[in-house]
This record gives structure tokens, sequence and C-alpha cells, in this order.
């Protein structure tokens, strides 16, 4: 009967430390999971860094690209405005 009693002990402590084990690798498994994901979320935001930093790259190059516009259209318009001035000196002088 001792024997009984020690061999249901040890049948006990036996499943008590499996048990133990499981609970132990699935709290592994967990924590691994999380640093997947984290992982996981960490280069999708590395991808939106790198989307942005394009992005940035493209307004500065597309406003650089609308000043040189802006500035290429006020230069032809003051060379507009000096043909003219100098056309209305020009007809001014000839009717003198």
């Amino acid at each position: 009967m001792s024997n009984d009693t020690t061999a249901d002990a040890a049948a006990d402590a036996a499943y008590d430390a499996a048990a133990y084990d499981a609970a132990a690798d699935d709290a592994a498994d967990a924590a691994a999971d999380a640093a997947f994901d984290a992982y996981v979320a960490y280069d999708a935001y590395v991808a939106a860094c790198d989307a942005a930093y394009v992005a940035h790259d493209a307004a500065a190059a597309y406003a650089a690209a609308l000043a040189a516009a802006y500035d290429a259209r006020d230069a032809a318009r003051d060379a507009a405005r000096d043909a003219a001035d100098a056309r209305d000196a020009a007809a001014a002088a000839f009717k003198n």
C-alpha cells in the first residue's frame, strides 16, 4: 500500500512537472510570437519612414521645380515689359 501511495505521489509529481513544463513552453511560445510581432511592426514602421522620406524628397523637388518655373515666368514677363518699353521709346523717338 505504501508503494502504491509512493507511486501515486511520483505520478502526481511527474504530471505536475509536465504541466509546469507545458506552461513554460506555452509562455516561451507566446513571448516568441510577441517578439516576432514586434519585429514585423518595426519593419513596417521602417518601411513607412522610408516612404515618408521619399515623399518628402519628391515634395521638395516639386517645390524647387515650381519655384524655378515661377522665376522663369517672372523673367519672361520682365523681358516682355522691357521690350514693350523699348518699343514705346523707339516709337516716341520716331514721332519726334
